[in-house]
């Protein structure tokens, strides 16, 4: 039989223990982070701007096919696809801004964790 005296040379559980325990730590900011992310759509999609963007999108493919179909001229179609998405840009920026504006106010608000500070009785010899 074989023996060694020597200490293995892999203690607790390596690489894997430590990608393991950020996974861990990093879930739950991503959960909260998906969940707010969702909400946050659900109001664009929900508001006056978001469905303006949403009609003017619909309206300029509808103008972009009958010019690619119809009309035959690709270029054309091409050019109202990207005049449509430089509208919805500018105005999609504006609603995420404020939406964002939102949210951290709803994070940030609160005064924050309040300490109460015992008194310490002081014994007096002379009473």
């Amino acid at each position: 039989m074989f023996l060694v005296d020597r200490q293995p040379l892999q203690r607790g559980r390596g690489l894997g223990g430590i990608f393991a325990s950020l996974l861990r730590k990093i879930i739950p900011f991503g959960k909260s982070f998906a969940k707010g992310a969702l909400s946050a759509g659900k109001q664009f999609v929900q508001s006056d701007i978001g469905k303006d963007i949403i009609n003017d999108t619909i309206q300029s493919t509808a103008r972009a096919a009958t010019n690619a179909i119809l009309d035959n001229d690709l270029k054309a179609a091409k050019n109202e696809l990207e005049k449509s998405m430089k509208r919805t840009r500018n105005k999609s920026e504006e609603v995420a801004k404020k939406i964002a504006r939102e949210k951290l106010e709803k994070v940030l608000s609160g005064k924050g964790k309040t300490v109460r500070y015992k008194r310490k009785k002081i014994n007096t010899i002379f009473e």
